[in-house]
């Protein structure tokens, strides 16, 4: 699992990112380039949190669940703005891409106040985080459909 300042270090780089692709966007172009890399180390982080940093913390504090449910949630908004802005790339109608990417950014201020206050404290160190890789098809936990029971 990744260290607590290497995640820390990781929402400053993706805040950081995100205020550069506001600025292009206002500039009336969106870097996709940029876009891409933003998505990228997202999703890689959320899939660290949800993989193996969560379930660490709610291990060595089982009273942190609805706090972990709640940050599982605010991915599930962020994986799916990031959805909606790929899509309007891929169709080249970048219309709605800057309420979007604002609307990540606004998540993630407090979002990750609760993450490095509540969790990463708790939840222990090793892996580095690029050594993590979000495989094909893997969503957010709050993402997943249920397992049908056949009836």
């Amino acid at each position: 699992m990744p260290g607590e300042e290497e995640m820390v270090r990781d929402h400053e780089e993706a805040n950081r990112l995100l205020r550069d692709l506001l600025r292009a966007i206002d500039g009336g172009e969106i870097d996709i380039d940029l876009f891409e890399r933003i998505s990228v180390g997202l999703r890689r982080h959320i899939y660290a949190e949800e993989e193996d940093m969560f379930p660490r913390a709610l291990q060595a504090r089982p009273d942190l669940s609805a706090k972990v449910s709640g940050l599982e949630m605010e991915h599930a908004s962020i994986w799916m703005l990031l959805d909606r802005v790929e899509g309007e790339i891929r169709r080249n109608e970048v219309v709605k891409a800057p309420k979007y990417v604002q609307e990540i950014y606004d998540i993630l201020q407090a979002h990750n106040v609760q993450e490095e206050k509540d969790v990463y404290p708790v939840a222990g160190t090793d892996p580095p985080l690029a050594s993590f890789r979000v495989p094909d098809g893997w969503v957010c936990r709050k993402l997943r459909r249920p397992a049908s029971t056949g009836h």
